[in-house]
């Protein structure tokens, strides 16, 4: 490979070589602005081994521009990799897009070319045929399977580190790493580092500031307007699915004022146990009760019982 990574000294800097001189220049991203209706919005910036600018992206609240970056309420958008990614002798900067826990990982790319970072390809790492170990880019809209999740660093041989994970409706729910190698396509697994295993339903309670009663986790939170919408700014239509955007957003730093903690929902993995509950009403009709999460931004508290998600609106 023509490039490869080098990780920076922060999550704000990576480096990487653009020109094929000894030294090595820097992308860096910071924060420009903030809405209360989107999020954070972040600028990337190219410097040179002196710290001269070399490029830098445009400063708009566009989350549908290719170039701009951010932490929103429907999910973050940062860079994670630099690295010719397919071969090509350019350097790409490879992007999650604004991922929430009801979909798999897209990625923006975008490369380095004439002195700038262009928008490259956008898409999904999805296995097919299944059990091949092979990961074509895909525009499929498909939500189970197993496909690439995160690229986590590039070996001296050029094979790319990633997390791997699958996902089965939330009932065969595996995650691993692996050593890839470029295909034509796409991408082929060449070594299995972590296999493929199954996922804890939910960690074991811990002390928190929310009452357990009888054993039972209970907790608030306010489904805002974050929590009612996917990684591609679609809004959900399930309550089950807002319950879960809601821990997810908690627990990347986006909740709302009155979110509370709760001690089992703190990553993606045990996120699949809420899957496998039934979310139904306390003291309120169903179809009521479903309209106010649905359409509203009600303050609700959640008792989690071993197939059930208890949810009773305390106010909208």
């Amino acid at each position: 490979m023509a490039s490869l990574f080098a990780e920076g000294s922060s999550p704000e800097d990576l480096s990487v070589n653009l020109d094929k001189d000894p030294a090595l220049e820097r992308v860096t991203w910071s924060k420009f602005a903030e809405t209360e209706e989107e999020g954070e919005f972040f600028q990337v910036r190219v410097l040179d081994d002196d710290g001269g600018l070399l490029w830098e992206g445009p400063k708009v609240t566009d989350t549908e521009n290719p170039l701009v970056f951010g932490n929103w309420h429907f999910g973050y958008s940062l860079p994670e990799l630099a690295a010719d990614i397919d071969g090509d002798g350019a350097v790409e900067l490879v992007t999650p897009a604004p991922q929430s826990d009801v979909s798999p990982t897209w990625f923006r790319v975008i490369r380095w070319q004439g002195g700038r970072f262009v928008p490259a390809r956008m898409g999904s790492l999805l296995e097919s045929p299944r059990g091949t170990g092979k990961f074509p880019w895909s525009k499929s809209d498909e939500w189970q399977g197993t496909w690439i999740s995160s690229f986590l660093g590039v070996e001296a041989d050029g094979s790319f580190r990633v997390q791997v994970f699958e996902y089965g409706g939330g009932v065969t729910t595996r995650q691993g790493e692996a050593l890839v190698g470029i295909e034509p396509d796409g991408y082929v697994v060449k070594r299995w580092t972590k296999p493929l295993k199954p996922l804890t339903d939910l960690p074991s309670p811990m002390a928190n500031d929310e009452p357990l009663v009888g054993g039972v986790v209970v907790y608030r939170a306010r489904l805002g307007a974050g929590d009612h919408f996917n990684s591609a700014g679609e809004r959900l239509a399930k309550v089950g699915d807002i319950l879960r955007q809601d821990r997810a957003n908690y627990y990347k730093g986006k909740s709302d004022d009155e979110d509370g903690p709760d001690p089992l929902f703190s990553t993606r993995e045990a996120r699949d146990g809420m899957d496998r509950r039934t979310p139904v009403p306390v003291g309120a009709a169903e179809e009521a009760w479903r309209e106010a999460i649905v359409n509203g931004q009600p303050l609700v508290e959640v008792e989690v019982k071993d197939t059930t998600l208890n949810v009773k609106i305390l106010n909208q």
